[in-house]
């Protein structure tokens, strides 16, 4: 499975193929389902599970850009750019999501949502709960979509019940000496810590 990707709104059909790579990729890494569904229902509010797609489809460095609308997309793009990434790759979002979040601020435990990044990825509380510790721990957007937020991740909890996760689509520079992939050697590091 590949993604899909360009500065436009997906259709229904590429947004569940994107899903699909992203629900896979964190599986793998042992988030939960109800986790997995929050963090969705929160992307397809800001990007429509598009890692392409810049704010309001306008280039500009100030705007969010990709699968969580980093804002300013320097946020992003300059983390991949120094690491040598290429900003369209949503399997380098789902990295730095996965490894970057819970570093300098991006994650902070706003009240009613004292939730630490690492139990928020495991955690087995309602996927509405962890979509709002989502919106406000990490997006925190100046806007009034988290009903919204919440029925897009409520439906792919839904769509995921029946869904057999594959293996993750692994960036294309995802191994080191060892022979690991990327997402494997987090699994173990995770694993060991």
């Amino acid at each position: 499975k590949a993604w899909i990707y360009g500065n436009r709104y997906l259709d229904t059909t590429e947004t569940r193929n994107n899903a699909e790579i992203t629900f896979d990729y964190f599986y793998s890494l042992g988030y939960s389902y109800n986790a997995i569904c929050a963090i969705l229902g929160n992307m397809q509010q800001e990007s429509g599970v598009n890692p392409a797609i810049w704010q309001n489809l306008t280039i500009q460095v100030s705007n969010g850009y990709g699968l969580v609308q980093w804002t300013p997309s320097t946020k992003y793009t300059d983390w991949a750019t120094q690491n040598g990434y290429p900003i369209v790759d949503g399997s380098y979002q789902l990295l730095w999501i996965d490894t970057v979040l819970d570093s300098d601020g991006h994650w902070i435990q706003r009240q009613g949502y004292n939730i630490t990044w690492s139990d928020f990825i495991v955690s087995t509380q309602s996927v509405a709960y962890l979509t709002e510790a989502f919106y406000w721990n990490f997006e925190n957007p100046n806007d009034s979509t988290l009903p919204q937020r919440i029925a897009y991740a409520e439906a792919w909890y839904q769509y995921f019940q029946n869904y057999t996760p594959s293996d993750p689509v692994n960036p294309p520079i995802g191994e080191d000496r060892t022979g690991l992939k990327i997402w494997e050697m987090i699994r173990y590091r995770r694993r060991w810590l």
